[in-house]
């Protein structure tokens, strides 16, 4: 079973290893563009669903990720207020 990455840690590509096997599914985001090995992984949303990708999109899947964590982080910026738009941060 692949370990989910943390927040600054890119999935481990298409590269098999102990705890990592090569898919037998397709590329969820292909044919056009695949290149290298299919592999999967969980979910960024942490579903528990396994995504299968090529290395390629996984790679831009990733990067994709992180620009969306560095859009909307966790925690609010430093001059954001509650008040300007009567919005919450969290959604408690």
């Amino acid at each position: 079973m692949p370990r989910r990455a943390h927040a600054d840690e890119p999935p481990e590509g298409a590269a098999a290893g102990p705890d990592r096997e090569a898919a037998v599914e397709p590329c969820l985001r292909g044919p056009d563009g695949c290149q290298g090995e299919v592999s999967g992984r969980e979910s960024f949303g942490g579903t528990g669903q396994m995504i299968y990708e090529c290395a390629a999109h996984m790679a831009r899947s990733w990067n994709r990720e992180l620009e969306l964590r560095r859009r909307y982080p966790v925690l609010p910026p430093g001059d954001w207020d509650p008040m300007d738009a009567g919005e919450r941060w969290d959604p408690e």
